[in-house]
């Protein structure tokens, strides 16, 4: 799709579709940002900086909660600090790329993020 038709195609949509389609990662997210396909139980993504780790990571998750597939995640780093700052709070991490309409409740002193499906995320420093 060219620029003008993309930018036609954008101008047409309602602000409750455009609003859908801004949280939309499967629009947004390039082929080797999705996890594979099949059954596996680890998923590496070997990349370097600026190729979107951490929003693939967290739409990832976003995506297993909102499906029901996951009802209980630990997000492990390094520190507690690194887990919030880099999993939780930055551009990609998971408060922001989550829309409005599923947004978790972040809980510090409990290192936890609840989704309003019941979901419950937990920080973990190694």
């Amino acid at each position: 799709m060219n620029r003008a038709k993309r930018q036609q195609f954008l101008n047409s949509l309602s602000n409750e579709e455009a609003a859908i389609l801004a949280y939309d990662w499967g629009f947004w997210s390039r082929p080797n940002q999705r996890p594979p396909k099949g059954a596996w139980s680890t998923w590496m993504m070997l990349a370097g900086r600026g190729f979107g780790k951490t929003r693939a990571g967290a739409e990832w998750v976003r995506g297993l909660v909102e499906d029901g597939t996951a009802k209980r995640i630990a997000l492990v780093a390094p520190t507690l600090h690194d887990a919030r700052s880099v999993m939780v709070v930055v551009d990609s991490g998971l408060l922001p790329v989550c829309p409005p309409w599923f947004r978790p409740t972040f809980d510090p002193p409990n290192r936890t993020l609840t989704r309003p499906n019941g979901a419950i995320a937990t920080l973990f420093g190694a």
